[in-house]
């Protein structure tokens, strides 16, 4: 993509200014849905970016809790909250592991 310096810190300062006004909370589910919240206020739809190729969209959106090992997920086909758990998965072995997004794993919301 051919990004200008100024859009993308436009798109940073939204950002930051939709987080820094949360309210956390005690349940996990709440920050991940404000998590994902924070990501959709600069999230770009099909064909808001052209480029020399074609159309740029936001494909996938995720965040990862590090101490439960989940990963959370939104895909542009998908919409909905998925998680997938990485205790599910060999990461100490020596070959690469993939996961289809696509797939509905555990739908949260």
């Amino acid at each position: 993509p051919n990004f200008k310096f100024p859009e993308v810190v436009k798109t940073i300062q939204i950002a930051n200014f939709v987080k820094k006004y949360l309210v956390p909370s005690n349940k996990e589910l709440e920050n991940v849905r404000s998590f994902f919240s924070v990501l959709e206020s600069v999230y770009m739809p099909y064909g808001s970016i052209k480029t020399m190729i074609g159309y740029e969209h936001t494909r996938y959106t995720t965040c990862y809790n590090t101490s439960r090992g989940i990963l959370y997920y939104k895909t542009y086909e998908n919409p909905n909250i998925n998680e997938i758990l990485m205790s599910n998965y060999n990461l100490d072995g020596s070959s690469l592991t993939t996961v289809d997004f696509n797939l509905n794993f555990n739908p949260l919301c």
